[in-house]
C-alpha cells in the first residue's frame, strides 16, 4: 500500500500515555505493516531490526508496542485494523483487475463494482408495509451534496429518490420466479439497509467513462432490473446447475455477494 488512512483522534485516544520514542515506533511499525501488506515478524529481534531499534532502551519499546497493540499468531505480530484496511484495498484491487479482464462484455451490468459507500448517510431504520415505507424520523437527512466511495471517486449527489424496495421485490419476482419470494411485510432491518446501499450506489457511482449508471428513478429501476435478469441466466445461482439452492434477494443485496455477481463470478462457462 502507497498509503493508508490515518484516523488521528483513534490514535490519540489510544497513544495519549506513550512516550516519544514509543510513538516513533509504533508509527514506523505501522508503515511496514501497510508497505509490506503482511503481519510483522514473529521473531521480536527481527521486528527490532527493521525500524532499527539497537539500544536497551529502543528495543524494549519495540517489545512494549508489539505486545500493547498487536497480537502475536503463528505467522507473526498482527494488527487488527491494518489487517482490514489492507484486505479492503485488495479487494478493489481484485475488482478492478477483474473488470479489467471483462474487455468488450456488453454492458448488461455495472463496470465498477464499489457496493458500498461508508462515507455518504447514515443508514436509516426503514420498514416495507403494503404500498408504504416507514422512515425513522429520527434520523436527519443528510446535508452534504457529494458521496465518497471507497476508491477515494467523489461524486455529485443531489437529493436521491428513495429506494423503490416493493418495485425491487416485484422485478426480483418476475426476472426469478423460481427463487424464494420475500414477504414485503417481512422485508426489513438488514435486508432493507443492503438493498438501499446498493440503490445508493446504482445513483451515486460512476463508469469508466465517467458517466453515472443511472440518474433518474426510472433509470435506477432498469439497472436492477438488468441485473435481475443477468442473474437468471446463471445455472448457478439459480440451481439449475444443482450445485448450490441458497441464493435468494437477501444474498444477493449482501455488498460481498453482490460484487461477486457484478463481476461476474457466476456466469455459466463453457465445458471444455
Amino acid at each position: 500500500m502507497n498509503y493508508y488512512k490515518r484516523h488521528i483522534g483513534d490514535y490519540a485516544a489510544a497513544t495519549r500515555h506513550l512516550s516519544l520514542l514509543e510513538h516513533g515506533v509504533y508509527c514506523m511499525l505501522l508503515d511496514i505493516y501497510y508497505t509490506s501488506e503482511r503481519a510483522l515478524p514473529v521473531d521480536t529481534r527481527a521486528v527490532q531490526r527493521l525500524v532499527g531499534a539497537r539500544s536497551k532502551e529502543e528495543r524494549e519499546a519495540v517489545e512494549t508496542i508489539l505486545e500493547e497493540f498487536f497480537e502475536k499468531g503463528v505467522d507473526g505480530w498482527h494488527q487488527s485494523r491494518c489487517d482490514e484496511e489492507i484486505h479492503r484495498k485488495q479487494v478493489i484491487a481484485e475488482t478492478n483487475q477483474a473488470l479489467g479482464r471483462m474487455g468488450g462484455r456488453p454492458k448488461v451490468i455495472t463496470d465498477s463494482v464499489i457496493p458500498e459507500n461508508p462515507k455518504g448517510s447514515e443508514p436509516e431504520t426503514e420498514t416495507v408495509s403494503g404500498n408504504e415505507t416507514n422512515r425513522n424520523p429520527s434520523h436527519k437527512p443528510v446535508t452534504s451534496s457529494h458521496y465518497s466511495n471507497p476508491d477515494g471517486l467523489v461524486v455529485g449527489s443531489p437529493s436521491l429518490p428513495p429506494c423503490p424496495h416493493l418495485r425491487l421485490l416485484e422485478l426480483f419476482g418476475h426476472h426469478l420466479p423460481d427463487l424464494p419470494q420475500p414477504k414485503p411485510e417481512l422485508w426489513q432491518g438488514k435486508n432493507a439497509d443492503a438493498m438501499r446501499a446498493r440503490w445508493k450506489w446504482v445513483l451515486t457511482a460512476k463508469t469508466k467513462a465517467g458517466k453515472r449508471y443511472a440518474v433518474t428513478e426510472a433509470e435506477a429501476v432498469d439497472w436492477f432490473s438488468r441485473f435481475f435478469a443477468y442473474v437468471s441466466r446463471s445455472d448457478f445461482l439459480t440451481g439449475r446447475s444443482g450445485k448450490w439452492t441458497n441464493c435468494d434477494l437477501g444474498w444477493l443485496m449482501k455488498a460481498d455477494n453482490f460484487a461477486k455477481v457484478v463481476q461476474g463470478n457466476y456466469e455459466n462457462r463453457e465445458v471444455a
